[in-house]
């Protein structure tokens, strides 16, 4: 398989070159689905990557990222519960004046200014803000849609925000009665309530209760979206001694 050219040949915006009519040999693009899961149903939770640079997204990263969001929230959801959205499409051709490289090629290996070069794939042009994809879901699968994004956006050459839109979080953590971050997180402990974590102070926020599941961490991100992840440490309920998960001995 030929070796792919580093990201700085193609990075910033250029001029367009998107009039595939008049150009000959375009690689096919890697990604075809758009639309994957249940496009019919009509979900509560709305969740968008969007892009914080421009940039351009080459239709293989673009497809990476589409499977790794896909095959996350597939596992938990199921193939009717949730809906994926790429919402960009990779218009603009990517061109490369391939030079003679290796022993004996002294001469040539500089290669030509500002050369035109052969079409060597395609790429999406995004600006700055702009919304990659969406992923809709239930209440109950809100959670994951975040993770299988922020797994997604790791395949992208661009740093990303997630935002759920006026979903399940927002609504949950708004009747909380949250007051504003201070540069603290906000962490849900065993029994649902919110407390602020202040170097080796704990305050309490909120006695609202959160349900959990067990085996995660809670918090409330800067974002002032609820967020979940593995928990790395567990407590044991005679000894009072941390272990990590999977490593407790039964009794």
């Amino acid at each position: 398989m030929a070796k792919k050219n580093p990201a700085h040949m193609f990075r910033g915006k250029k001029r367009a070159y998107t009039r595939k009519k008049y150009i000959g040999g375009v690689p096919a693009s890697r990604i075809t689905q758009f639309d994957v899961g249940d496009t019919k149903a009509d979900f509560a939770v709305k969740v968008t990557l969007s892009a914080q640079e421009e940039c351009l997204i080459r239709h293989n990263a673009l497809e990476s990222a589409r499977v790794t969001a896909n095959r996350y929230i597939q596992t938990h959801a199921g193939r009717d519960g949730y809906h994926l959205k790429v919402r960009i499409y990779p218009h603009h051709v990517l061109r490369h004046n391939k030079i003679a490289q290796g022993a004996g090629a002294d001469r040539v290996s500089m290669g030509m200014r500002k050369s035109f070069g052969r079409t060597v794939g395609t790429a999406a042009r995004v600006n700055s803000g702009q919304q990659l994809i969406t992923l809709s879901t239930t209440e109950e699968f809100a959670l994951e849609a975040k993770e299988a994004l922020r797994k997604s956006s790791h395949k992208l050459p661009t740093p990303c925000s997630i935002k759920v839109n006026q979903g399940y979080m927002a609504v949950l953590v708004k009747k909380l009665g949250l007051p504003p971050q201070d540069g603290f997180l906000y962490f849900v402990e065993e029994d649902g309530t919110v407390w602020k974590h202040q170097g080796g102070k704990k305050t309490i926020i909120s006695k609202a209760k959160i349900e959990r599941e067990e085996g995660y961490l809670y918090f409330i991100d800067l974002n002032g979206d609820l967020a979940k992840k593995a928990n790395p440490q567990q407590r044991d309920s005679e000894t009072n001694k941390l272990y990590k998960p999977g490593t407790q001995i039964e009794r």
